[in-house]
């Protein structure tokens, strides 16, 4: 069986948690490669229009077969627009849940580490 070829970013902001970030999609990387998925991604995480612009690029000439951007913190939605732009494939957004603020159910709401798409892994 032909494995698929999977498109794979995490986008991030450099204020916030970016070793989380990196950790995170790192292992998402894996659990991809253990489920069977040939996973084409960029050296490192997206931050900014210019590494945005690569990922796509890169996706574009591997004709890749699906798309997944992981929010591995805030980040501005222009990052996404840019790789997604050109690309006729399925696209899944991947939120990861928040870590812990002293406990707080509430921690997606004050916490300054990741602060991303908030619940949307529930």
């Amino acid at each position: 069986m032909e494995k698929i070829k999977t498109g794979f970013m995490s986008v991030a902001e450099m204020m916030l948690d970016i070793d989380r970030a990196q950790n995170v999609a790192h292992e998402s990387v894996k659990m991809l490669e253990r489920l069977g998925a040939e996973v084409i991604q960029p050296e490192d995480l997206a931050t900014n229009l210019k590494d945005a612009e690569i990922a796509a690029k890169r996706f574009r000439s591997e004709d890749i077969d699906v798309l997944i951007i992981q929010h591995g913190t805030f980040s501005l939605s222009y990052l996404s627009i840019e790789v997604v732009r050109g690309l006729d494939v399925p696209l899944v957004l991947w939120g990861i849940p928040e870590p812990p603020l002293n406990g707080s159910p509430y921690s997606c709401w004050f916490n300054g580490r990741i602060n991303h798409t908030c619940k949307s892994h529930d």
